[in-house]
């Protein structure tokens, strides 16, 4: 195929839960990741009104609200509603639920992969857990841009955990790096090879990686599809492949 330079922009890609509503799904709930022991990383929670965060290594849970805190083994429990992770500290029960379903912090609006409960005694909490990175990584096929997309326009998304980001523009290869803040998500600048296609194919791309460029913020739909939203609110829509 002839090769070309072609003139492409430059790009930036850039209150509590009511306890009895979580419990009668707790079918669905599982114990946290990180209570398996098996290496992988802590799980990490927080919540607002009132505010508190928990970090659970192994079995281990260190929990904070307001200015108490304190750390306590905490050990699989079985119940009648499902699985939960209970201890005991200074004769007080606390109780741990997790759930795999986006749950969307109250203040930024970053999703995170679980929902989480805490019982402490007779007070509840109810917040997010999990990395927000966890829910991008991994292989996207882009179903829907800005400005429409052609049935055979092949555009493609990478996320992985070294920040890395590449993937297929429609006719070039990208690559670049992104960034998760409590601000959101942001791009940085990228580089693509320089292949000449089809006109309307090269259209695409164009669009395509100036809405990247455009990226501030993602989330992840009811229907699983990724959605990373501009700062007008245009949005790259992309499915697992």
């Amino acid at each position: 195929m002839h090769k070309q330079a072609i003139a492409r922009p430059r790009w930036h890609l850039g209150g509590a839960l009511i306890v009895a509503s979580l419990l009668g799904a707790c079918a669905q709930l599982t114990p946290s990741p990180a209570a398996s022991g098996d290496g992988e990383a802590p799980l990490r929670a927080r919540g607002q009104e009132p505010s508190w965060s928990l970090v659970l290594t192994g079995e281990q849970l260190q929990w904070q609200a307001g200015e108490q805190s304190f750390s306590v083994q905490m050990r699989p429990a079985p119940s009648a509603s499902g699985m939960r992770l209970a201890g005991m500290h200074e004769g007080r029960i606390i109780e741990v639920w997790t759930k795999a379903r986006t749950c969307r912090d109250s203040m930024s609006g970053m999703p995170h992969p679980y929902e989480v409960l805490v019982r402490l005694d007779e007070r509840r909490y109810a917040g997010c857990g999990g990395e927000p990175a966890a829910l991008l990584h991994g292989a996207w096929q882009v179903s829907a841009l800005d400005g429409g997309l052609p049935a055979d326009a092949q555009l493609t998304l990478q996320f992985d955990a070294r920040g890395r980001v590449s993937g297929r523009a429609g006719c070039n290869r990208y690559t670049s790096s992104y960034t998760l803040s409590g601000e959101g998500l942001r791009l940085a600048p990228g580089a693509a090879t320089r292949m000449a296609c089809a006109p309307a194919l090269m259209d695409v791309e164009s669009r395509y990686l100036r809405q990247l460029a455009a990226v501030q913020r993602f989330d992840i739909a009811d229907d699983g599809t990724l959605q990373l939203i501009g700062a007008q609110g245009q949005r790259i829509v992309a499915r697992r492949p």
